[in-house]
């Protein structure tokens, strides 16, 4: 007799029996409290939450709040004015409160990074659950598309993508899933590649489950805990090149505030007014950190519970 996992047990048998039972759910106070231990159980994990959770009162609430939005576009005579009690961190080369605009630029940045990974992550698991499960032809062909994205570098490729489209958030959203989305394909294969020939898949084969409910049913909850662990770290990459783009130029456009740009902008400054630097600089530093400890800590502690 074939033993199968609890999670996969009730759906072989709803596609095995005519008249399934009634299905129980988990209760809501049972998922929360496994999920505080999960992230109590990883020192990287819990900074990683702390951190996210800073960076959500900061970009979200913060603004929403005191109406930074507003206050990072509203030029002052106080040009290049050094941190005080009026401007916490002091202004910019046209007297823009730099406080203001980090914030509203951590959200900016956020909101790029978190949608181009959604996407990536998405299309990702969807392509390689297919491709290593089903291998094939379509296997191949995925593969190959892989490897030659994967054989540019990723900052040539948006350079080159972005210097060829208009700059706007689509545009960079769309380098972002071009350049990133055939690693997200290869590591998610990997994953379902090394589920497919377990006990459970294939007594569901056995059953006459279709193809289709065995990758949504079985694989992909089997493999998930790889791809939240992949997906952040894929943001904390999406921040780094965002940056980087934007820095060039060639990432979302003035006015809208940018950490990445806003770097760029103080560099004729750095001697006369360093601080015009080193706020988005340490914006930028904060979020890519935050969003490596998740997802080393996040794959550290599911590793531990396996």
């Amino acid at each position: 007799m074939t033993i199968l996992p609890p999670h996969v047990d009730s759906a072989i048998a709803a596609d095995s029996v005519a008249a399934p039972g009634p299905a129980t759910g988990r209760p809501a106070a049972g998922r929360a409290l496994r999920a505080m231990r999960l992230i109590g159980s990883d020192g990287q994990l819990v900074a990683g939450v702390v951190l996210l959770l800073i960076l959500i009162l900061a970009s979200l609430v913060a603004p929403a709040i005191f109406g930074l939005t507003q206050k990072a576009q509203a030029v002052t005579p106080h040009v290049l004015a050094a941190p005080s009690g009026a401007h916490w961190l002091g202004t910019d080369s046209v007297g823009r409160d730099i406080l203001a605009r980090t914030m509203v630029g951590i959200r900016s940045s956020l909101l790029v990074a978190l949608v181009a990974t959604f996407i990536i992550m998405v299309l990702g698991s969807a392509l390689g659950i297919l491709s290593g499960y089903r291998g094939g032809k379509a296997d191949w062909l995925f593969m190959r598309f892989a490897d030659i994205l994967l054989g540019i570098p990723s900052l040539l490729l948006g350079i080159a993508l972005l210097s060829a489209l208009s700059p706007s958030v689509k545009s960079l959203i769309l380098v972002l899933v071009v350049g990133y989305l055939p690693l997200a394909l290869r590591v998610v294969r990997a994953a379902a590649l090394e589920t497919r020939h377990r006990e459970y898949i294939t007594s569901a084969q056995i059953s006459g489950v279709a193809p289709a409910r065995i990758m949504t049913r079985h694989v992909f909850p089997n493999i998930r805990s790889t791809i939240f662990a992949q997906a952040s770290i894929t943001v904390a990459h999406m921040l780094l090149i965002a940056a980087s783009l934007s820095f060039l130029g060639l990432g979302l456009q003035p006015p809208t505030p940018d950490l990445g740009y806003m770097v760029s902008e103080s560099q004729q400054w750095m001697q006369q007014a360093p601080w015009t630097a080193l706020a988005p600089g340490t914006a930028i530093l904060v979020c890519v950190m935050c969003f490596t400890l998740l997802g080393t800590g996040l794959d550290n502690a599911l590793a531990k519970r396996q």
